[in-house]
């Protein structure tokens, strides 16, 4: 039964995976949370063994470590590619499956930003792996507490619309509870190894 998984989640608290960790807990998964909020160090969480106390009895393994701006305390570089290598190899020691991980729009050849280069690094080192893995690449994702949906409450406050972009510049926001189902779907289809562009319908 579903019902009864032990998922292993990075980023917990964070806006994708507190949205996450309560969907989940909803549908009677248990979840084991790893953040900086539950008192875990990425930058200590580098090479495999870092990882294997914490996958003991877990059945699947979501990642959601996710940082916009890199700092001298959290680089891309650790956060986005060498602790979630790291935490997939562990999860082949361990014979763990299922691993989701959450990337994002434009990681993919295009991909030229630190950002999206760190994020696609982990993909393509999951993809070459042999277990049953999803990548899924959300565009901007809103909803209650997002960090995009309180910049756009702040702007919509200004007595003038500012140009925040290229006028040719497009985006298919969507919904933070698309990517949770998105996700749970994940979690039981028998249909693996894929990757998987999530948009809204409306691009703006």
């Amino acid at each position: 039964m579903t019902h009864h998984k032990r998922i292993l989640l990075t980023g917990a608290t964070g806006f994708i995976g507190s949205h996450l960790t309560k969907g989940l807990q909803e549908q009677g998964y248990t979840i084991v949370p790893i953040s900086r909020s539950t008192g875990f160090n990425f930058n200590r969480m580098i090479t495999p063994e870092d990882w294997l106390p914490h996958l003991v009895n877990v059945d699947a393994v979501i990642n959601a470590i996710g940082i916009i701006v890199k700092t001298r305390s959290q680089p891309f570089e650790i956060l986005h590619y060498r602790a979630p290598v790291a935490l997939f190899q562990a999860c082949i020691q361990m014979g763990i499956k299922r691993i989701i991980q959450i990337s994002a729009l434009g990681a993919d050849d295009n991909a030229f930003t630190a950002y999206q280069l760190s994020k696609k690094a982990a993909d393509d080192t999951l993809r070459a792996m042999p277990v049953d893995w999803f990548v899924l690449r959300p565009s901007l994702v809103y909803g209650k507490d997002g960090v995009s949906m309180k910049l756009f409450q702040r702007l919509s406050r200004l007595p003038l619309i500012p140009l925040i972009a290229h006028e040719d510049c497009c985006v298919q926001p969507i919904h933070i509870s698309d990517l949770v189902t998105t996700v749970m779907q994940c979690l039981i289809t028998q249909h693996t190894q894929q990757t998987i562009d999530i948009v809204g319908p409306h691009t703006h």
